[in-house]
């Protein structure tokens, strides 16, 4: 399944309107409001305020006319989800679940989707040249050159998914022998990252050099 995080859709709905650094505020404040409350997965109100803001990222996907199909790209949260509740929610002596402890495994994995779901919306409706532009507003940021640090970093997290797709596609096709099937399974993931690694240098290569070309222009 392809997953592309964070990629730029262009559209003229209001959430697009909205300038960006008050979205990345948005962000950075629902983030601190749900991770820096305790995690009491006993507390009603723990659960009343993970809904709340659930519902806040519904009416923001609606708006923003996001396509359904791009929660396909947050089908790595449960995956996630299910190792976290596993590894915080099992006791090994003896070895039994603890419900107590898988409960606040899952209103953990819960917040992190939350904000996942919302750093879909953001990302999808703001590109990297409207943060880095935003960001440049601040003297500090701008002086340092950490608003474009910034951009960049957001401009590389889609880049990584396609070239893993692509990578992972071209490596499924080259798996022919059933024999040794698993073993080649193995080989072929081991392959891929190495040429993901050796593809995400020439495009950071490249990268670095565009930018100097640009700062020897302006």
């Amino acid at each position: 399944m392809d997953i592309n995080l964070f990629s730029y859709r262009y559209d003229k709905t209001l959430i697009h309107k909205i300038p960006a650094l008050l979205k990345i505020i948005f962000l950075c404040f629902i983030s601190i409001r749900l991770f820096s409350s305790k995690v009491d997965s006993l507390n009603i109100n723990s659960w009343i305020q993970c809904c709340f803001y659930f519902i806040i990222n519904c009416i923001l996907f609606i708006i923003s006319k996001t396509k359904f199909s791009s929660l396909k790209k947050l089908s790595y949260i449960p995956i996630l989800g299910i190792i976290i509740i596993l590894i915080i929610g099992l006791d090994f002596n003896p070895i039994r679940i603890n419900f107590s402890k898988s409960l606040e495994a899952l209103l953990y994995v819960t917040r992190l989707f939350i904000i996942s779901f919302l750093a879909l919306i953001i990302f999808d409706t703001t590109s990297t040249y409207q943060i880095e532009k935003e960001l440049d507003k601040i003297p500090l940021f701008k002086k340092f050159k950490i608003s474009q640090t910034i951009s960049l970093t957001i401009l590389f997290i889609p880049l990584i998914f396609r070239l893993w797709n692509k990578i992972n596609l071209a490596s499924k096709a080259r798996i022919c022998n059933k024999k040794n099937y698993t073993k080649n399974i193995v080989f072929n993931l081991f392959q891929s990252f190495s040429t993901l690694f050796s593809c995400l240098l020439e495009s950071a290569e490249n990268t670095r050099k565009a930018i100097l070309n640009r700062n020897k222009i302006n």
